[in-house]
């Protein structure tokens, strides 16, 4: 008869394997892999259910047990493991693993009521820099770049798909459901959090070649490679449409350091089980400017607007910026590659490069201002 040692080594065994094939991007295998793991693991766990004088070994195997059947997305089951394993006297570290593992279980059941799961492929997001501390940020620092790099996905998703950009009206809500992104809790040192993309289960749903959401990564984190190289005619070859390029050149700018409260912004995946690691050190001071938005207005005036930007117009693709003093105020045509940069700054205090030609006034840059 197997014994309960043995059952958690066979199990181990199993649970390392998959790992390797879920890294490798063979989640089918991995799943299998999984699967076996969490049987023999569960069987080994029940074997101890009434012995509540072998701790930690008891609540250990319990923890183990639990998370295999949430990488499984049994989450039922887990829920129940983790219950089973506090209701023993574990050890104060493994009742807090266990407590912090029931909540991710609530998040995989809020994913499967909700036709969702996530995506075995993550990136992790991390800030160093002179706001950033022991697992702590700069929440506008953070955000700022967070919220540019959700409209980057959806924007990369869309041309990936094939679909012609979107110069006006919401966000195609298949999209959006397909590309969701959900955070890990931050960590500490650099300030990191691992970003993983939400997407639906539904069989009817055939948007999909290959892993789309793998290529989606991917083309970002290639992308702002290329940016941080100064390789922008190689990323113009592979986006090949002007308003998607302009778009991902102007969203990358504004995840860029400053140099001072961010000096870097990290990019990690792993892919064929090697990690590959994008270290974004450009400053935004670095950009030039939308040098197509300057020929469209031949030989205007260009300068500066210092002020809050307070009203868009998506149909006419403008926006209205009213100055410091309050007692003037622009209006400025977006080109269509600028529009979602737009978007993060609504009600900041921003600068703004524009140009003029005559009464026509037309933008090539915009910033948050942080003076």
């Amino acid at each position: 008869m197997i014994t309960t040692k043995q059952m958690h080594r066979e199990a181990m065994k199993y649970a390392q394997d998959a790992f390797v094939a879920k890294q490798n991007g063979d989640d089918a295998t991995a799943m299998v892999l999984y699967e076996k793991a969490y049987q023999l693991e569960q069987e080994a766990a029940l074997s101890l259910i009434g012995t509540f004088d072998k701790e930690p070994t008891r609540s250990v195997l319990f923890r183990s047990a639990a998370s295999l059947a949430y990488e499984c997305g049994k989450f039922k089951e887990a829920e129940k493991l983790v219950s089973q394993g506090l209701a023993g006297n574990p050890p104060d570290e493994i009742a807090e693993e266990l407590r912090n593992l029931f909540e991710d279980i609530n998040l995989g059941r809020h994913l499967e009521v909700n036709n969702l799961k996530i995506s075995s492929t993550e990136l992790q997001f991390s800030l160093t820099g002179n706001e950033v501390g022991y697992g702590i940020v700069n929440s506008d620092e953070f955000l700022d770049r967070y919220k540019t790099f959700e409209l980057l996905t959806y924007r990369t998703a869309e041309r990936r798909l094939r679909r012609p950009y979107r110069t006006a009206g919401r966000l195609d809500p298949e999209i959006k459901h397909n590309f969701q992104p959900y955070l890990s809790i931050p960590r500490a040192a650099s300030f990191a959090v691992t970003i993983r993309l939400g997407y639906s289960d539904s069989p009817q749903l055939n948007m999909f070649e290959g892993n789309m959401i793998q290529n989606v990564i991917d083309d970002i984190v290639s992308g702002i490679d290329m940016i941080n190289n100064g390789d922008e005619e190689k990323l113009k070859e592979i986006i090949q449409d002007e308003d998607y390029y302009q778009n991902f050149i102007s969203l990358s700018k504004n995840m860029a350091p400053d140099g001072d409260k961010i000096k870097q912004v990290g990019f990690t995946i792993t892919r064929n089980g090697e990690e590959f690691k994008v270290g974004y050190t450009r400053q935004k001071n670095e950009f030039g400017r939308n040098s197509d938005s300057e020929k469209l207005n031949g030989e205007g005036e260009i300068f500066i607007i210092e002020g809050t930007l307070r009203m868009a117009d998506a149909d006419k693709n403008r926006i209205k910026i009213i100055n410091k003093s309050g007692e003037e105020s622009f209006m400025i045509e977006v080109p269509e590659g600028l529009s979602d940069i737009v978007k993060v700054f609504w009600d900041d205090n921003i600068k703004a490069t524009v140009s003029k030609k005559k009464k026509h006034i037309r933008l090539i840059d915009i910033e948050k201002d942080k003076s």
